[in-house]
């Protein structure tokens, strides 16, 4: 799962090679002759959709056991007592078309959620932040509460409040803090 999800969104030319014991990692690419080239370095964003693999691979197989319902069918019980999944910004290092990609199986995914289990996704990416919202229909049979904005308070105290509308309405954090700076 990890290569596939890797090379889906960098090259299929380059391959993750595990350790027999998974305690380390090399990296591969295929010239387009018989031999790939061992031992490459990669970049930060290759690293970063790495990274994003490992996670997307454990979050599949959290909510994969978290779908039995009988916890004593299930083959762990190290994800039982989870109540959220944080998401931070999953996308800085993605062209648009693996962005929306990503965005379309994020949302594929947390939808085949069947538990009590809670997302919270962050970015600052107003595409990717638009294609979920169009994913999970939020501006649709009255969901309209997909967009939190995060205040802080003069006393130094926070609160989450609800943005409604569509996903343009939703995003436009920019205007927010225009009319902060304004008022």
């Amino acid at each position: 799962s990890i290569i596939t999800t890797f090379q889906r969104y960098t090259s299929d030319k380059l391959t993750p090679h595990f350790s027999a014991d998974f305690s380390s990692v090399s990296f591969s690419f295929e010239r387009g002759n018989e031999a790939p080239e061992p031992h490459i370095k990669i970049s930060k964003g290759e690293e970063s959709n790495f990274i994003w693999s490992v996670f997307n691979a454990l979050l599949e197989q959290l909510i994969s056991e978290l779908n039995i319902a009988d916890a004593e069918n299930r083959s762990t019980e190290a994800f039982n007592k989870l109540e959220y999944v944080f998401i931070d910004d999953p996308v800085s290092s993605l062209d648009e078309n693996h962005l929306i990609e990503l965005a379309v199986n994020l949302a594929g995914l947390i939808k085949s959620s069947q538990s009590d289990l809670k997302f919270i996704i962050t970015t600052h990416s107003s595409l990717f932040y638009n294609v979920l919202h169009n994913e999970f229909d939020l501006s649709k049979k009255g969901k309209n509460e997909g967009c939190y904005l995060l205040e802080r308070y003069d006393d130094g105290t926070f609160d989450l409040t609800v943005k409604y509308g569509d996903s343009n309405k939703s995003f436009s954090y920019h205007l927010h803090l225009k009319q902060t700076i304004e008022q």
